[in-house]
């Protein structure tokens, strides 16, 4: 797990440990992906399901390393609030879900939240304008923030 300093903004957690505690109940961690890139519409259906008929959303735990949010469990409680935005909304897993579900979630932080909402733009739409590019996901999502914030989207697609 990774110390505090790597946390970008304390008062983000501070949010998202809040909702979290008021949302628990709802979600199941797990160590399997359950995540089928091939059929996304598929994958979002299944979840919708899934939280119809059980109140539950699984939340995958891995590749949760190297985060904005320094401890892994911190990623996990931001993932159940952006699947959670997903799967209530019904908002698809492509780049024009993500950029609603990352509008949903930038309207659920308080309006003086400045910062809070740049750094979920870069952490949702960023990664997708990496991947897009690049074709994988980002590895180190501190480095590729901190590039974002520092130089733009041309230097976090320098970040490996």
């Amino acid at each position: 797990m990774k110390s505090k300093n790597n946390v970008l903004s304390q008062k983000l957690n501070n949010f998202i440990n809040a909702w979290f505690e008021d949302h628990k109940d709802t979600f199941v961690f797990t160590e399997i992906d359950e995540f089928d890139e091939f059929d996304i519409n598929g994958t979002l259906q299944k979840m919708i399901k899934t939280f119809k008929e059980s109140g539950k959303i699984k939340i995958w735990t891995g590749f949760s390393e190297n985060t904005i949010f320094g401890e892994s469990t911190n990623n996990h409680k931001f993932r159940a609030w952006h699947d959670f935005c997903h799967v209530t909304k019904n908002l698809s897993f492509d780049e024009i879900g993500e950029a609603a579900v990352c509008e949903c979630q930038k309207n659920d932080l308080p309006k003086s939240y400045i910062f809070e909402r740049i750094l979920l733009d870069i952490g949702i739409n960023g990664q997708i304008e990496y991947l897009k590019e690049r074709g994988n996901f980002v590895n180190n999502q501190i480095d590729f923030c901190k590039a974002y914030l520092n130089g733009g989207i041309k230097e976090a697609f320098k970040i490996d």
